[in-house]
């Protein structure tokens, strides 16, 4: 693993952040609800579309803008530590892929990811098998506010 420190400019949505740079960073390992800025896409999510299944997968407008708001609140003008699995550095879109740590008013690190998912705002979501401490991450995913959300769950 390779850590490497930055400043976060911004949060895009629930789990991609922009770093001062301009790199965007992609949260390893989990996935939050898309918010979705286009009038066809919000189309999609109008309950006479919907095909059943998972056709309204992300279309919780308000826990996607909540999540949004809270990896804005935990990270933008801080400086953080990303930890980076470099034999999967980047992902398809070209965001760089890691976990993020930022250091709380109390002078303790905060896994961000862990705490996004204590609070029911991401869901684990590992893609290649590569990604860093997906095991370690499902206890502390919280299922709650988006059940259909939640593909993989913790079982003791």
């Amino acid at each position: 693993m390779v850590e490497e420190t930055a400043t976060v400019e911004r949060a895009i949505d629930g789990d991609t952040l922009v770093l001062t740079d301009g790199q965007r960073v992609r949260l390893d390992a989990v996935n939050a609800l898309e918010i979705m800025r286009k009038p066809a896409d919000l189309a999609k999510c109008l309950p006479s579309l919907r095909t059943g299944g998972r056709a309204d997968y992300g279309c919780d407008l308000t826990l996607a803008r909540t999540a949004q708001r809270e990896l804005q609140q935990l990270t933008a003008g801080k400086t953080v530590k990303l930890r980076i699995n470099p034999q999967r550095r980047d992902d398809r879109y070209g965001r760089l892929l890691a976990q993020v740590l930022v250091t709380g008013s109390d002078g303790k690190v905060i896994s961000v990811t862990e705490r996004l998912l204590a609070d029911g705002l991401v869901h684990v979501y590992p893609l290649s098998g590569r990604e860093i401490g997906t095991s370690e991450l499902l206890p502390s995913q919280r299922c709650e506010r988006a059940p259909n959300h939640c593909p993989l769950t913790h079982r003791p």
